[in-house]
C-alpha cells in the first residue's frame, strides 16, 4: 500500500462504521475480508463508499462514487432493438394493438406505401420504448426498496452480533 501510495477508502470515509464484507452461512463467523483500495490522488474525488447486500454471496459489495466533472462522458443516442420478451407481456401487447389502429388513422393521407411503414414503425418504437423505460423504473424502484430491506437486515444482524460479542 505505501509502495503505490494506495489506502482502504472505506476506513476512510467510514472510520465510526463497523461493517463486515464477508460471513459463513451461519453467520457465525464475518469478517473485513474485502478492501478498496485507491491511489490518494483519487481518493481526493471519492464522496461515498458502502458496503452492501450482495444475493447468493458469502461476500458484500463494495460501492464506491466519485465525484468529477473530468470522468463525465456524454452518452449518445445508442442502437435500439426490439426486445421479444415484451410480446409475453399482455398488457403491453393489448395496449399495441389499440393503439396501432391510431397509427395507421394517423397515416392514411401518406401514399408512399414504404414512407407509411416507417412512419407506423417509427410510432410503434416510440410507444415501446416509452413502455419500457416505465416498467424499467418501477422494477428499478422495487430492487432499491429489496436492496434496502436486505441491507437493513445485514446491519440489523451485524448490530446484534456485535452487542453478543461484547
Amino acid at each position: 500500500m505505501n509502495l503505490f501510495n494506495l489506502f482502504d477508502i472505506w476506513c476512510n470515509l467510514n472510520p465510526e462504521t463497523l461493517r463486515f464484507t464477508w460471513r459463513n452461512k451461519s453467520l457465525k463467523i464475518q469478517c473485513r475480508l474485502d478492501f478498496f483500495l485507491i491511489s490518494k490522488d483519487l481518493g481526493d474525488l471519492a464522496i461515498s463508499c458502502k458496503i452492501l447486500n450482495a444475493p447468493e454471496t458469502d461476500h458484500s459489495a463494495i460501492f464506491l462514487y466519485f465525484k468529477s466533472d473530468e470522468l463525465k462522458q456524454d452518452k449518445g443516442p445508442g442502437f435500439w432493438k426490439f426486445n421479444n420478451s415484451l410480446l409475453e407481456d399482455s398488457c403491453y401487447v393489448n395496449k399495441l394493438r389499440e393503439n396501432i389502429y391510431d397509427y395507421r388513422e394517423k397515416h392514411t393521407n401518406v401514399e408512399d406505401l414504404g414512407l407509411k411503414w416507417d412512419l407506423i414503425t417509427m410510432e410503434i418504437r416510440g410507444f415501446t420504448i416509452k413502455y419500457c423505460k416505465i416498467k424499467m423504473k418501477k422494477r428499478e424502484k422495487e430492487e432499491v426498496l429489496l436492496h434496502q430491506k436486505a441491507n437493513k437486515l445485514l446491519q440489523d444482524s451485524e448490530k446484534t452480533r456485535v452487542t453478543k460479542e461484547f
